[in-house]
């Protein structure tokens, strides 16, 4: 008070004594404000806009999908910023070869891994340079389940090492195979349907859906096969796992509340939040930007007849409307983020 009071005395102008008089009331006013619950907040501290979340700093954030449009029914690969804008394409299927499908980024975003199906439903592992460059067969033919969407292959944090989905032994399993040595060894081995693995950023785990019992559970486990354990438990489907950027919580969809939605599971405490509330259609395969801050998913119509349609949205991680981010009459699919330097 010494020290406002004497402020005060400096002031020599009548204008400079309002000024100082309206600024002390607004304080107060807004100190009784708050004391009643709500918020004031200074004009520069307004709400980001969604538009500049992506943006920000030297780099910004892309979307990776896959579609089949441009009227030749195979899927090739596109980014597009996650405003709709800037849309590339970066791979074209040549005839007489395999489609790329299941296209994922490596969490250093210089390579995408993805496989090539045939009409003998067996599938290669492939990597390729994030520009689409230099795409190097990994192992051909490994009896992955053409169009599945279920293989997903994704890389160990430091690229040398590769994680997949393959029926070889009569059911679908993960595999671990060195990029160099190309020598598979199979992870997991019991339970059913084990699909979609997605190697944690921190390097070391790797989440993946398992059909255990009636239900399909998250899953854990070390990359050498071990400590293999169910974090899901509900009677629902709990599957597509996505690994948040720090490792420390999960994304994943499930029809524990009726449609399918997307929920987030911290690896810290087992809480298990929802994220989604949609009503037009089914959230899959969900992806969280490297940020944090967004959230892209391929959408399914609720509709029968547009059911066989996809698309790719984006939603703000902490809440928010679902913007749609393709709008192609094909399938759009697999959803995957890059960051890319200004």
């Amino acid at each position: 008070m010494r020290m406002l009071l004497n402020y005060r005395c400096a002031i020599k102008s009548k204008c400079d004594r309002s000024l100082v008089w309206f600024c002390l009331m607004t304080w107060a006013i807004c100190l009784i404000v708050v004391g009643h619950g709500v918020q004031c907040t200074q004009a520069s501290e307004a709400p980001v806009e969604f538009d500049s979340l992506q943006t920000s700093g030297k780099s910004h954030h892309q979307v990776v999908f896959e579609s089949r449009r441009n009227g030749d029914f195979a899927s090739t690969v596109f980014t597009v910023n996650p405003d709709g804008t800037d849309e590339t394409r970066l791979s074209r299927h040549k005839t007489g070869r395999p489609a790329i499908l299941d296209a994922r980024v490596s969490w250093d975003g210089s390579l995408i891994a993805f496989t090539r199906g045939g009409s003998d439903h067996r599938t290669g592992v492939w990597v390729m340079n994030a520009d689409g460059s230099g795409e190097r067969e990994i192992l051909a033919k490994v009896a992955i389940r053409f169009n599945g969407g279920w293989a997903k292959p994704s890389l160990s944090p430091d690229n040398k090492e590769m994680v997949y989905v393959s029926n070889l032994h009569g059911r679908d399993d993960i595999y671990r195979v060195s990029i160099e040595a190309k020598k598979p060894i199979r992870l997991t081995t019991n339970g059913e349907d084990n699909r979609l693995p997605y190697w944690s950023p921190d390097g070391q785990w790797i989440a993946y859906a398992s059909k255990q019992g009636q239900n399909r559970n998250i899953m854990l486990m070390r990359p050498d096969g071990s400590e293999s354990r169910a974090i899901t438990t509900s009677d629902s489907d709990d599957t597509m796992p996505a690994w948040m950027p720090d490792s420390k919580g999960l994304l994943f969809v499930s029809d524990r509340d009726g449609p399918t939605e997307l929920y987030l599971l911290s690896l810290d405490d087992g809480d298990v939040r929802r994220l989604s509330d949609t009503v037009d259609f089914h959230e899959l395969y969900p992806t969280v930007s490297p940020d944090g801050t967004m959230i892209a998913f391929e959408a399914r119509p609720f509709d029968a007849e547009a059911s066989w349609m996809r698309s790719i949205y984006v939603m703000p991680f902490e809440g928010g409307p679902a913007e749609k981010l393709t709008s192609s009459r094909y399938l759009d699919t697999s959803p995957t983020w890059i960051s890319i330097s200004k």
